[in-house]
């Protein structure tokens, strides 16, 4: 992965929009929309349309403001607390498992497959609780109760808000053949599915032969 940085939405000059699209591609330049003040991807401010109007503008005091983010596993996370503990810091509770999986320490990197976005109207936290938990499977996911062992789930509860779950298989899963068994998986892994709850918004389930991850 190439690095990455992250910066306020708002030019220093008059706060207008450097971005105004979802995603956008960006050559060499940001440039702000209301008054073409430009910065460099490193967020230093380059240029300043009739600079000789600006007399003694200290251009080095005038970057844009950056936001916390760092990666762990292909995932970038942004952080608005600078206060805020390291991300693997924060993450440590979880690590010793899921870092020879999936993460800094995996030998295969996963790869993107699919990315699926869904705006609903209710409580963010509804949708973080029907993740970690397999009691609603035989209601919800009637087609999926000969393979899931609903009742044979486990659950831990790790410090700082983190959790893990496991739910075991049945049977085999039939998979899908361009799909192979990831390295790194352990033998209890191969059995079922691990559900890791990245507090307080991020599910990361990893089956046998592929990860999927849940933000709300």
């Amino acid at each position: 992965m190439g690095r990455f940085r992250a910066f306020f939405n708002t030019c220093r000059h008059r706060g207008g929009p450097l971005i105004r699209e979802p995603r956008a591609k960006v050559k060499t330049r940001l440039v702000c929309h209301y008054h073409s003040w430009s910065y460099d991807l490193e967020g230093r401010l380059r240029g300043v349309p009739d600079s000789e109007n600006f007399k003694n503008l200290d251009k080095s005091c005038l970057g844009l403001g950056a936001v916390r983010c760092e990666s762990w596993a292909g995932l970038i996370f942004i952080n608005l607390n600078p206060n805020a503990p390291p991300l693997r810091e924060f993450l440590a509770p979880i690590l010793p498992t899921m870092d020879d999986a999936i993460g800094d320490r995996a030998g295969s990197p996963s790869r993107f497959v699919q990315k699926t976005s869904k705006h609903l109207r209710g409580n963010w936290k509804l949708a973080i609780d029907a993740n970690i938990e397999t009691y609603h499977v035989n209601t919800v996911h009637p087609g999926l109760a000969p393979v899931l062992e609903q009742k044979g789930t486990a659950i831990w509860l790790l410090p700082q808000g983190h959790s893990r779950m496991f739910i075991g298989h049945r049977m085999a899963l039939e998979r899908n053949p361009r799909l192979s068994l990831f390295p790194q998986v352990d033998a209890v892994t191969a059995e079922g599915a691990f559900a890791y709850l990245i507090y307080p918004n991020t599910v990361i389930v990893i089956a046998p032969t592929l990860i999927f991850t849940t933000q709300t």
